[in-house]
Formats: C-alpha cells, structure tokens, sequence
C-alpha cells in the first residue's frame, strides 16, 4: 500500500507471494535485511517479482520504512501499536 496506493490490490498480493516464495527475494520482507541491503540489491529484489514497479521511487520508499522499523521501532512493526497503546494509558 505504501508503494502505490493506486495498484491494483490482486496483482501486488501476487507480487508479494511469489517473491515471498522465491528464496532469493523473501528478505525484501524482513526490514533488518533490507537495511544491510545496497539499494541495488534491494531494487532487483522488489523488480524480479513486481512487488515494487517504478525502480527508484518504490525502492526508496521500502528502505525508509525498513530503516523506520530498524531503528524507530526496534525492528518490529508491533511496536508501533504497542507505544501508542501506552500513549493512550498514561
């Protein structure tokens, strides 16, 4: 959803799925590995499968979420919740 919010919904869970399934790609969904990533490894990873389709502007947009979750969040996404959660309590 970050990459395009105009996609076609089928065809990027698709995407997803077969690179997910591919060995070779499936760090493209770990965001600590795609942080030790060089943006050209990164891009041949999201374009082999089409999870991302414009090569510079999707790459980007991975890496600074994945380098948010790194390093923002302690490298999961739960911790996004479970910081606002204690926002809320306090």
């Amino acid at each position: 959803m970050a990459l395009n919010y105009q996609r076609n919904s089928y065809s990027l869970w698709k995407s997803a799925a077969n690179a997910y399934q591919d060995v070779e790609c499936r760090d493209i969904f770990a965001p600590e590995k795609v942080a030790a990533m060089s943006e050209s490894e990164l891009r041949q990873r999201l374009l082999k499968h089409k999870v991302a389709l414009q090569p510079n502007r999707h790459v980007d947009i991975w890496m600074r979420i994945s380098f948010t979750i790194v390093n923002l969040l302690d490298g999961d996404v739960k911790n996004l919740f479970r910081r606002k959660t204690t926002m809320w309590l306090k």
